[in-house]
C-alpha cells in the first residue's frame, strides 16, 4: 500500500486549521502519512494577527502523523500558487497526494478512503481524481458506497495521481476552453450534465471573464468551475463516497472566493463517523443516468431566462467572431454602467 502524502495550505484562519488538523488526527491512518503544510505570508494588515496564532499552533508540534514538514512563506503566493509550493515537493518523491484547504473538517475514515482508491484507480484513464465531500442528496445506488460523477466541488479534500495532473494541467489551456463555444457536441454535454456549468462557461469565461477562473498568466485556473467543464467535455470522472467524509466551514467570509452564506451551516452537514471504509463498487462500474440528473440539480436548474441568455450569447459569438463578439459584450457593459 501506498500512502499518499497530505498537503495543506494556510495563513491566518487559526481555527479552521485546528479543526481540519485534529479531524485528520483522528483518522487511523494518520500514522502511516506524511503531513505537509505551507503558511503564506500575510497580504494585508488584517491578516498578521491569525497568521501568528497559526505560527504558534504549528511550533507547538503535530503529533499523530508519520511525519510532518511545514514551510514558511516570505512573500504571498496565493492559494494556487502554495498548492504548487507544496506540490513541486511531493513530486520529487510521491506519484500521489492528497491535498485539502484549511477550513475542511473530515471523517475517521477519510484517508482510508484516499489511499484505497488513490490505488484502485491509479490505471482507469476515466477517474481524474478523488474527492472526499459529497452533497446530501437521494443518490441511486444499488449496493454500491461509491459515486462516480463529472461534478462536484473542488477542494473538499481531494486524491490526485501526479501523471494525470500534469495531462490534465497541458490538456485545459485556453485553446480548447475556447472552442468549447464553437463546438454544439461540447456545449450539449455541458447542458446534459450541468446547465450551470453551461452558464458560468458562457457568462463567466466568454462575456465576463471571472478573475478566478485564470491564473497569473492568463490560463485557464485548475478551480472547481474548470475542473467540472473540462471533466464533463472530456468524458472524465471524479469518485466520490455515497455519504461524505467532509464538510466546509469556509462560508463565514474568510476565505478568498467564498463570501458569507447565512443560510449554511456546517453543522448541520453529515458525515460519516465510520472509522474505516471498504470499497463496495458495481458490477460494471459507471455513473447512473439518475445521479446524472441529481447532479445537474446539485449544479443548479437555471430559470428560463438565463437558458435563452445562454442560447442569445452563443448564437451571437458565432454570427459576429471572436473579436466582434467581445467588443459586443464590451459595449454593452460600458452602456450599463452609464445607466447606473
Amino acid at each position: 500500500m501506498v500512502y499518499a502524502p497530505i498537503i495543506i495550505v494556510t495563513l491566518n484562519r487559526y481555527e479552521h486549521l485546528k479543526r481540519c488538523i485534529e479531524s485528520l488526527q483522528k483518522n487511523g491512518w494518520a500514522k502511516y502519512t506524511e503531513l505537509y503544510i505551507s503558511v503564506d505570508y500575510p497580504a494585508d494588515e488584517s491578516h498578521w494577527e491569525g497568521y501568528g496564532k497559526v505560527r504558534e499552533y504549528l511550533e507547538n508540534g503535530i503529533e499523530g502523523f508519520k511525519k510532518v514538514f511545514i514551510y514558511y512563506q516570505s512573500v504571498n503566493l496565493g492559494g494556487a500558487e502554495n498548492f504548487m509550493f507544496l506540490k513541486r515537493i511531493i513530486f520529487q518523491s510521491y506519484d500521489r497526494w492528497i491535498e485539502t484547504e484549511d477550513d475542511n473538517e473530515f471523517s475517521p475514515c477519510f484517508i482510508e478512503f484516499m489511499d484505497k482508491g488513490l490505488e484502485l484507480f491509479k490505471d482507469d484513464p476515466d477517474i481524474l481524481y478523488l474527492c472526499g465531500h459529497t452533497p446530501e442528496k437521494e443518490w441511486h445506488t444499488k449496493g454500491e458506497n461509491i459515486l462516480k460523477l463529472s461534478s462536484i466541488q473542488y477542494y473538499y479534500g481531494d486524491g490526485l495521481w501526479k501523471d494525470k495532473w500534469i495531462r490534465f494541467s497541458q490538456d485545459k489551456n485556453r485553446k480548447l476552453f475556447d472552442s468549447i463555444g464553437k463546438n454544439p457536441y461540447y456545449v450539449w454535454k455541458l447542458y446534459h450534465h450541468s446547465r450551470n456549468m453551461l452558464w458560468w462557461y458562457v457568462h463567466r469565461y466568454l462575456c465576463d471573464p471571472y478573475e478566478a477562473m485564470f491564473d497569473k498568466d492568463g490560463e485557464v485556473a485548475p478551480i472547481d468551475i474548470n475542473i467540472n467543464i473540462y471533466c464533463i467535455i472530456r468524458d472524465k470522472y471524479i469518485i466520490t463516497p455515497v455519504k461524505s467524509l467532509c464538510r466546509n466551514f469556509g462560508r463565514d467570509g474568510s476565505g478568498a472566493h467564498c463570501g458569507v452564506d447565512p443560510c449554511y451551516d456546517p453543522c448541520d452537514k453529515k458525515i460519516d463517523e465510520s472509522e474505516s471504509f471498504e470499497y463496495r463498487l458495481p458490477t460494471p462500474f459507471k455513473m447512473r443516468k439518475e445521479n446524472r440528473k441529481i447532479q445537474a440539480g446539485i449544479d443548479g436548474s437555471l430559470k428560463f431566462r438565463d437558458n435563452v441568455k445562454v442560447l442569445q450569447n452563443l448564437i451571437l459569438r458565432e454570427l459576429l467572431g471572436d473579436r466582434g463578439y467581445h467588443i459586443f459584450i464590451q459595449k454593452q457593459k460600458e452602456y450599463r454602467s452609464k445607466r447606473k
